[in-house]
């Protein structure tokens, strides 16, 4: 063999050692892109599961609120329907000789206080 093949050799070696160098970096490069599209997989498949429960929260949370709401509006109209039947005009009447003479027997104690204190 000439020198010159060997050199041929060296070179063709060294070239497809760098050639191989260049493949293994992009294997490796390829392997931690395929672990980083796992990791996205694997973050979007937990959204669209955390997703999905917050849509079915709402919806729970919407149906109890109606739900609520339409037995409240019951007893709020069966708060004013009694309240519709209560005789106001004579309650008015009731509280005035009610209070009235509250009003006096405070007005009399500390009349007697005042008057009291003074003598």
């Amino acid at each position: 063999m000439s020198t010159t093949d060997l050199t041929e050799r060296r070179t063709m070696s060294d070239g497809r050692r760098e050639e191989d160098r260049r493949m293994d970096r992009i294997e490796r490069q390829m392997k931690e892109q395929a672990s980083w599209l796992r990791s996205i997989s694997e973050t979007l498949n937990t959204l669209a599961v955390q997703e999905e429960k917050i849509r079915a929260l709402s919806e729970e949370v919407a149906r109890l609120r109606d739900q609520h709401h339409k037995e409240l509006s019951t007893k709020i109209n069966t708060i004013a329907e009694y309240q519709h039947t209560c005789p106001r005009a004579q309650i008015k009447w009731i509280w005035i000789f009610v209070a009235a003479p509250l009003w006096l027997m405070m007005i009399g104690a500390v009349w007697q206080i005042f008057t009291g204190i003074q003598t």
